[in-house]
C-alpha cells in the first residue's frame, strides 16, 4: 500500500530477488525486474481512473519536472530544443554571473540519500579590489539508525562543485578519500574512454587537498571524497576565486560629472543556484560581503536587501541578483 510500497519495492529488489522476478533462470542478472513487472500495472490503473486522479497525477508529474524529479530526452532536435526551453532536460545552465551546482554522487552502495540532510553555505566575499572569492561551506548528517535494513550504510560521496569557468582553487579541506582496496581492479585491460576525456578536459589533482578539478559543459568542476556514517555529520569546504571581479567607478573629471549630476555606475552581482535532479533535502545559504564602495541599491528580494543574503530549499532553480552602485563616495558629496 502507500504506506510501505517503497520499502516492500526496495526489500525484493536488493534482497528477495529471484523469486519475485518473472524469469525461470535464477542466475539471470536483473534484480530490478520487479519494477519492470510493476510498471504495466500501474499503467493499466492509469488507463480506467476518473479525471479527478488523473488530475492529480498531471500535477505531479509537472511538479516532478519542475523539481527535475523527471527528465526527459529526445533525439528529435526540435522537441529537445523545447524541452530545454521548458527547463525539464537537466541540463547545466549558461549564465552570465557567479553560478553553482553541488553534485552529491554515493557510491558507497545503500539508499541513504534519503535520510541525509544537507546544508550548503556560500560566503561570497568582495574585497576593496573588487575580486569575488566564494567559501562553500557542506554539512551533511546521516539520520539513518544503526542496524536498520537499508539506512545503517556508510554514504560514500564523491562530490562535485560546477563553478564559473576559470574559477581558480584556493584550499579545500575535510574530505575523507576511500582506502585502495575498496575499489575493485579488472582483469580486462581497460582504456580511456574518448567521450568522457573530452567532456572533463584539463583534469589535474591539486596536490595539497588532492581535490580534482576539469572543465566540463562550459563550467569549472571542483571535486573530492565526503564520507558520513549512520548518525555522524560532516563538513567540508571549498574556497575559490571567480574569474571576473567588480571596478570602481572612474576618477576622471566625467565620471565625477556625472556623480554630481545623480548618474550613477551601477554593477550587478548574481548567482544562480542549479538543483542537481533528485535531490529533495538540501538547503542552500547564500551571504555577500561587500566593501563599503560598493551601494547595493536593488535586491531580486527586497525583504532581505539589508542582509545580502537568502535561503532557498533547492527546490528549483534559484537566481538571486544585486545591484550595486559603483559610484565613488567622494562624487556623490556636494
Amino acid at each position: 500500500d502507500s504506506e510501505n510500497v517503497l520499502f516492500e519495492m526496495q526489500k525484493i529488489v536488493e534482497y528477495e530477488y529471484p523469486q519475485f522476478a518473472q524469469t525461470t533462470d535464477a542466475t539471470t542478472s536483473a534484480p530490478k525486474q520487479f519494477i519492470a513487472d510493476l510498471a504495466p500495472k500501474i499503467l493499466q490503473i492509469l488507463e480506467n481512473a476518473d479525471a479527478a486522479h488523473l488530475l492529480l497525477v498531471v500535477n505531479l508529474l509537472g511538479n516532478a519536472l519542475t523539481q527535475k524529479d523527471i527528465q526527459l530526452y529526445f533525439t528529435n532536435n526540435d522537441l529537445q530544443s523545447s524541452i530545454e526551453a521548458l527547463g525539464w532536460s537537466g541540463s547545466i545552465k549558461n549564465t552570465r554571473g557567479d553560478y553553482l551546482m553541488v553534485v552529491n554522487t554515493n557510491l558507497g552502495g545503500g539508499k541513504t540519500d534519503a535520510i541525509i540532510t544537507q546544508n550548503i553555505n556560500v560566503d561570497v566575499n568582495i574585497d576593496e579590489s573588487g575580486k569575488i572569492t566564494n567559501t562553500v561551506t557542506i554539512e551533511k548528517q546521516h539520520k539513518g539508525m544503526p542496524g536498520s535494513l537499508f539506512e545503517n550504510a556508510n554514504n560514500v560521496d564523491y562530490i562535485r562543485l560546477y563553478v564559473p569557468l576559470g574559477s581558480e582553487l584556493i584550499t579545500a579541506a575535510g574530505f575523507e578519500i576511500p582506502p585502495e582496496h575498496l575499489f575493485a581492479s579488472s582483469d580486462i585491460a581497460l582504456t580511456q574512454d574518448r567521450d568522457l576525456a573530452l567532456m572533463t578536459a584539463g583534469f589535474t589533482t591539486d596536490s595539497a587537498t588532492l581535490t580534482d578539478s576539469w572543465e566540463e559543459s562550459g563550467k569549472t568542476v571542483f571535486a573530492n571524497w565526503m564520507q558520513t556514517a549512520p548518525g555522524e555529520t560532516q563538513t567540508v569546504t571549498f574556497t575559490y576565486t571567480l574569474p571576473f571581479g567588480f571596478e570602481r567607478a572612474s576618477e576622471s573629471l566625467f565620471a565625477a560629472a556625472k556623480a554630481r549630476l545623480g548618474w550613477r555606475d551601477l554593477t550587478p552581482y548574481s548567482i544562480l543556484l542549479q538543483k542537481q535532479s533528485g535531490v529533495q533535502t538540501r538547503t542552500t545559504q547564500v551571504r555577500v560581503q561587500a566593501p563599503e564602495w560598493l551601494q547595493a541599491v536593488f535586491s531580486s528580494d527586497e525583504e532581505i536587501l539589508s542582509a545580502y543574503g537568502f535561503t532557498v530549499d533547492n527546490q528549483i532553480d534559484t537566481l538571486f541578483q544585486v545591484l550595486f552602485d559603483t559610484t565613488q563616495e567622494s562624487y556623490e558629496k556636494p
